[in-house]
């Protein structure tokens, strides 16, 4: 067989470890999203075996494996055989059911499984062909008995039978190995268990192959004559007959199954599966004791594609592609799911387990490649052969590393390993070494000179002839990762600015302006013919420096500010090889375009030091190998891929407990999504479409346009308890160079509160809470107007009391008393006459303490300063009033009360204040009257009469309140008495 081009075959496993929960897979297929579907078995879903498990089709995203479950009110579905997809996007699904073969039809968008019936009382067929496309419409053969139908597939789930036949003497039974071949004219049907069949669409016999090899008694080696695997190239139908190496072709004229009469035309193998993809490319699969190979035909006969031995041979494989030049997936029997990415026919990949670091061309198609610490190789770009070129010192091989350049003077090659410099002879390998110090880059100055830097050391000359190291400059503080030299003026990218240095002048110069240069970290730097001297940093910038002059000129900012590693200038477009890919940026129009894994590249890093143009050929260096490309045909793929939600997981509180959902149209109507009080919690799955496979896009996420977080590739987001509110989360993918992959995935999402947390809830609280507060203050409000009326009344019958028995000690008392005086004057019973004035004296004197009769007579304010006069002439105490008028201010009850008020606070003062000094002050004020008496007597604590609920301290208050004052009493053991009453004025 033809050599497969050089390259390396992506290949990632999935199994139970990432969720695939199928332990045999015999179907696969892509809905028009791009998102993969997988049918198979369960070993736990078989008839033997006393389980509850069901089987389940498995919707796959890149990340996620999805179960998707047959219906309920269906038989059981044992396993699944083909997924067959429709032009409107829906699925044929075949499969084993314990009464023989079903086929359901599958909305991927809605995931919704229908059962379609064969005939019309319902009546379920006993086995089923795979459905086959032809011409906008699918067939199928399908068995009741021995009768077998050809029919169509109708878009409303029902059958359109074409005709009917028997298939043989002996028993028969379809099954997936039955081959449907329809064409123009003929319908070709092969069975392991009838002979093959030859009708037109009428359903005419036109041929009908031998019984021989199918009767009983046929002979024991002689194998069943019927098709085994089948596809399809430029409108030829091959076939492999069973346990035959050799390809054969379906003949529609001559109604016959021929051998193909071409080299490369057999297949050793002891299992076998042929694959066509909807491009028109096949595929085949071989698997022997050894290994597994994938081939395609050509021409030229079978093409083997790649090679490997991470199958068991003796596991059935199933194959799917949408393009098999570019991928494929293989689905085996043992909870495997293999995806191959194959190499890039655009991009060439070598070496691509190796670290690249240096590249030189030695003639119009070899290159010698230095990697980082696995020698070197020479590579011839036209046959794709890689070589390596082994190096010898003191008769020993050696495998340099860190190799920073290969530079050729004479008939020898000049390169470094770490701290050696090397001399090779590229004939024999023949190498000497001159150690010094660590190369970090190393160029050429002349045909005797070679110039290298260091880090943290010099910048060094070696003498090619004299073999001897010399340091040209100190740069002890400087890391000197790339050097570039024109004429005798050097430039330096460094971990501090730009070096320069001239070596005529020997002058020096250090430019490291960050605000001048944007960074100051640089990686990279070039001589350009025409351009000048062009730097890239660790940042991302590029731009061209004059030495002459000092100026910058940035050219380029990475939007990713990722590091430069190396250059590529074709004319007006420079090919930025980066820390994260390769960039095409046109310097006119300052456009860019990325190129990633995705687009071919062994590795998004680029090494510095590996990259050389050779004509229209760009080779490019990178962590893990080399890449080969001409820049005409490397084109970005068109970004198609669309954000979609794919499955929530919520509380439903008819089933109460968490139900996933997977009905895209749900789960997409802009409904919010609802999370019930006691269960907030919530699971999202989402992906882009067209990227089940291979990519590095990532995912990031945000609540109410907040902060974004990041979710690298993770394609779901979990969120154990949100807290009550209403949210917008906005989720976003993006490609390896940040932009924006398809519109952003906005859901609205309601996470509900308790209902004792819900600002209904608040308000009918307050409203009520209001309510009783109200109630409240207006019950207090009432008890406090009766307090005050019950007062009022208490002291207005107090003084009516006082009043009544005023006037009755006034009118007969004292009448009586002046009698007894005046019999017992006449009588000249002087004694008696003189007792009974002093009786009739306390009486009239009880009389005025009871009802102040001079109040009326005289005013509030003179009846305040008569008793205050008549208390300090019938007492020890000092006694002193200051008033000023205050008559007009009060009622007759008021007046009333403002003497009572002031009498009972002298009284209080003679009787418990053992004062030697009182006085009283009434002053009139802007806005009230203030009454002040004081005393320097023993004094008390307020607090304590108050808790004592002293009468006087309770008849005071009392007055007060009804004058509509405010009473301040101020008082200390030892320490006097002030009371401060202060009335409104009217």
């Amino acid at each position: 067989m033809a050599a497969a081009q050089q390259g390396k075959t992506y290949h990632q496993v999935f199994s139970k470890k990432e969720g695939l929960e199928l332990d045999k897979i015999d179907a696969l297929a892509y809905d028009d999203d791009g998102f993969l579907w997988i049918g198979g078995s369960l070993l736990d879903v078989r008839a033997i075996v006393n389980s509850e498990k069901k089987n389940r089709l498995q919707r796959f995203n890149g990340a996620t494996f999805h179960n998707i479950y047959f219906p309920d009110n269906e038989e059981s579905v044992l396993s699944v055989g083909q997924l067959q997809k429709r032009a409107d996007g829906k699925m044929y699904v075949h499969t084993l059911v314990p009464s023989g073969h079903a086929l359901f039809l599958l909305d991927p968008i809605t995931t919704e499984i229908t059962r379609i019936r064969f005939a019309e009382d319902n009546e379920i067929a006993d086995a089923l062909s795979f459905v086959i496309p032809y011409q906008e419409h699918h067939y199928i053969l399908h068995q009741k008995g021995r009768k077998i139908t050809f029919s169509r597939l109708l878009d409303d789930l029902t059958v359109a039978p074409l005709f009917s036949f028997e298939g043989g003497k002996n028993k028969y039974l379809l099954d997936p190995s039955t081959l449907l071949v329809p064409f123009e004219d003929v319908i070709f049907i092969s069975d392991d268990n009838f002979p093959i069949h030859f009708f037109d669409w009428e359903g005419t016999l036109l041929k009908r192959f031998p019984d021989t090899d199918f009767i009983r008694k046929r002979e024991s080696l002689k194998a069943k004559f019927f098709m085994e695997a089948h596809f399809k190239k430029d409108g030829v139908n091959y076939v492999f007959p069973s346990q035959n190496e050799q390809l054969h072709y379906i003949d529609p004229v001559d109604l016959d199954v021929k051998p193909v009469e071409q080299a490369n035309s057999k297949l050793n193998r002891e299992h076998l599966s042929c694959y066509n993809d909807t491009k028109g490319g096949d595929i085949t699969i071989t698997a022997n004791a050894t290994d597994v190979s994938l081939s395609y035909w050509s021409d030229d006969g079978y093409i083997s594609k790649t090679q490997v031995n991470i199958f068991d041979s003796a596991t059935p494989m199933t194959l799917f592609s949408d393009d098999v030049k570019k991928e494929l997936w293989i689905g085996n029997g043992a909870n495997e799911l293999h995806y191959f990415k194959f190499p890039s026919e655009t991009i060439k990949n070598y070496l691509s387990e190796y670290s690249i670091r240096a590249l030189f061309q030695r003639n119009a198609n070899k290159v010698l490649v230095a990697t980082e610490r696995n020698g070197w190789y020479y590579i011839n770009l036209e046959t794709g052969v890689v070589a390596p070129f082994k190096m010898y010192e003191a008769n020993r091989e050696i495998i340099p590393h860190s190799s920073r350049n290969i530079i050729e003077i004479g008939p020898s090659l000049w390169s470094n390993s770490s701290g050696n410099i090397l001399e090779i002879n590229p004939a024999t390998g023949q190498t000497t070494s001159f150690r010094h110090f660590p190369v970090i880059c190393l160029e050429k100055l002349n045909d005797t000179t070679l110039i290298y830097g260091t880090k943290g050391y010099h910048l060094m000359r070696f003498n090619t002839r004299t073999k001897q190291h010399e340091p040209v400059i100190t740069t002890d503080s400087l890391d000197i990762f790339d050097i570039a030299i024109h004429g005798q003026q050097l430039v330096g990218a460094t971990d501090k600015g730009i070096l320069s240095y001239n070596f005529n002048t020997q002058e020096t110069k250090l430019y490291k302006d960050k605000e001048v240069l944007g960074d100051s970290f640089f990686l990279m730097v070039d001589y350009v013919d025409g351009i000048g001297f062009v730097l890239g940093s660790r940042k991302g910038i590029v731009g061209v420096f004059d030495p002459q002059s000092g100026n910058w000129e940035k050219k380029y900012q990475d939007p990713l500010e990722i590091g430069i590693g190396t250059i590529i200038y074709d004319n007006n477009v420079w090919w930025i090889n980066t820390f994260n890919g390769v960039v095409a940026f046109d310097t006119i129009s300052k456009s860019n375009t990325r190129f990633s894994v995705s687009n071919g590249l062994s590795h998004n890093e680029a090494n510095r030091y590996s990259a050389l143009k050779i004509g229209r050929t760009f080779l490019v260096g990178s962590l893990r190998g080399l890449n080969v490309f001409d820049p005409s045909e490397l084109h970005p793929e068109a970004l198609v891929s669309t954000l979609k939600l794919q499955r929530v997981k919520k509380y439903n509180p008819e089933s109460r407990k968490l139900e996933e959902n997977f009905n895209q149209l749900a789960l997409n109507n802009k409904e919010p999504i609802v999370l019930l009080a006691e269960h907030r919690e919530l699971e999202l799955d989402y992906a882009l479409t067209h990227a089940t496979a291979i990519s590095d896009n990532t995912f990031k996420y945000r609540l109410n346009r907040g902060e974004w977080v990041g979710l690298r590739q993770d394609q779901s987001v979990a969120f154990p308890n949100m807290a009550p509110g209403n949210y917008t989360l906005e989720i976003v993918g993006e490609d390896f160079s940040g932009n924006q992959l398809g519109e952003p995935l906005q859901l609205a999402i309601n996470a509900q509160h308790f209902f004792y947390r819900t600002w209904w809830f608040y308000t009918i609280v307050l409203l009520l809470t209001v309510s009783l507060l109200l109630y409240f203050l207006y019950q207090s409000k009432q008890k406090q107007k009766m307090q005050e009326r019950f007062a009022s009344d208490l002291l207005t019958s107090q003084e009516e009391e006082r009043n009544h028995i005023a006037k009755e000690l006034h009118d007969s008392v004292g009448q009586q008393l002046t009698l007894i005086k005046k019999t017992t004057q006449q009588h000249g019973d002087t004694a008696v006459a003189l007792l009974a004035d002093n009786v009739l004296e306390e009486v009239r004197a009880i009389s005025r303490g009871l009802y102040p009769a001079n109040l009326k007579l005289l005013g509030l304010t003179e009846s305040i300063e008569q008793l205050v006069f008549d208390l300090d002439e019938q007492s020890d105490t000092f006694f002193s009033v200051t008033t000023m008028p205050i008559d007009d201010y009060f009622s007759a009850n008021e007046t009333l009360n403002v003497f009572r008020l002031i009498q009972e606070c002298l009284t209080n003062s003679l009787k418990h204040a053992k004062a030697t000094a009182v006085e009283v002050e009434v002053e009139v004020q802007k806005n009230q009257i203030l009454l002040t008496v004081s005393d320097n007597g023993v004094g008390f604590e307020v607090a304590d009469a108050t808790l004592q609920r002293s009468l006087g301290l309770k008849t005071l208050a009392e007055r007060v309140k009804i004058l509509k004052g405010t009473l301040a009493i101020q008082s200390a053991k030892q320490a006097g008495t002030k009371i401060t009453v202060a009335i409104p004025k009217k």
